[in-house]
């Protein structure tokens, strides 16, 4: 049996070593903070783009943080994800999940695993965008995010 090391341990022990810059304090002893928002959506059409925030230049949404949701209607869809301008990505936590049922979307799960973490280069609003149906009923976004 060996002994592995996560890619950000490594460059901590290494930078030690050899007296270069730490590690970016998002992703080595970040600072937690807490973005609440909430929307309430009124036959809110296909493809209507909710803005929610904002997140703060330098942020880093943690997986996990949730969008809580009611029954928006069937075969409604939401996807999450930001407007930063540096590399804008409207499903960059996550991709559409459906809506028609009360319910939660976690942010940072299935196949998105590749787009997280992301540094935000900016402060940009965290984006909720409708699909397969309008949509109507009340939106909470609980995000977590490292920043500083």
């Amino acid at each position: 049996m060996a002994d592995v090391y996560g890619t950000n341990y490594n460059a901590l022990v290494n930078s030690q070593i050899e007296g270069s810059d730490q590690l970016d304090r998002v992703y080595h002893k970040g600072q937690v903070h807490f973005l609440y928002d909430t929307y309430e959506a009124a036959a809110a059409a296909i493809g209507t783009v909710i803005h929610l925030g904002p997140l703060p230049k330098g942020a880093v949404v943690l997986p996990g943080s949730r969008i809580v949701h009611d029954a928006l209607g069937a075969s409604s869809t939401i996807k999450v994800g930001d407007n930063d301008s540096a590399d804008e990505d409207d499903d960059r936590y996550a991709a559409a999940e459906s809506t028609a049922a009360a319910g939660d979307i976690v942010l940072g799960q299935g196949g998105v695993i590749d787009n997280m973490p992301y540094k935000t280069s900016e402060e940009c609003a965290l984006v909720l965008t409708t699909a397969g149906a309008a949509i109507t009923g009340t939106i909470k976004a609980f995000i977590a995010f490292t920043w500083g």
